[in-house]
């Protein structure tokens, strides 16, 4: 009963956290953006025998940017260049049920103001892909949907503030 409680919540938060992130405002950290790395949390093992791997979700997103016209740099995560980083989190709640979460940012090198010779990686950009209940048999499509249209979020973005041609 307490997973369901903490699931109930943390769903309210990211909700109205979404709602705040689809804005305008949202979009101005994507200006100049030119290339990204892909990074994706490591994912639990209960998430891997569920059906889910790195490497899918990996693919997906790559695929996704490529089409976009989204150059992907291959360099280290963490080394300084934008990266955007997805998350997904898996709960079973039972044997045949999940839940799920998928967060998708825009991590990168950030200058605090107050301080210039304070530099951190902080999320720039962010998608919540929401939070959701699945039976087993279609928890990794499922996912890997979420995944795709929280990447096709940042892609709109993107090319929103991309200058024309």
């Amino acid at each position: 009963m307490l997973r369901v409680s903490c699931l109930v919540l943390t769903l309210i938060c990211l909700v109205t956290s979404a709602a705040i992130a689809n804005s305008e405002w949202n979009r101005r950290p994507l200006k100049g953006l030119r290339t990204v790395e892909v990074g994706i949390e490591a994912l639990s093992s209960d998430t891997v025998r569920a059906g889910l791997s790195h490497s899918t979700i990996v693919t997906d997103v790559e695929l996704r940017l490529r089409q976009a016209g989204i150059a992907i740099s291959r360099a280290e995560a963490y080394s300084g260049s934008p990266f955007l980083y997805v998350r997904v989190t898996v709960l079973a709640s039972s044997a045949a049920q999940y839940a799920y979460s998928v967060v998708v940012e825009l991590h990168e090198p950030v200058t605090l103001v107050r301080d210039p010779a304070v530099t951190i990686r902080a999320a720039t950009w962010q998608a919540r892909g929401g939070i959701a209940t699945v039976g087993s048999a279609r928890l990794s499509e499922s996912v890997r949907q979420r995944v795709r249209d929280a990447v096709d979020e940042f892609i709109n973005d993107y090319l929103a503030v991309k200058p024309k041609p």
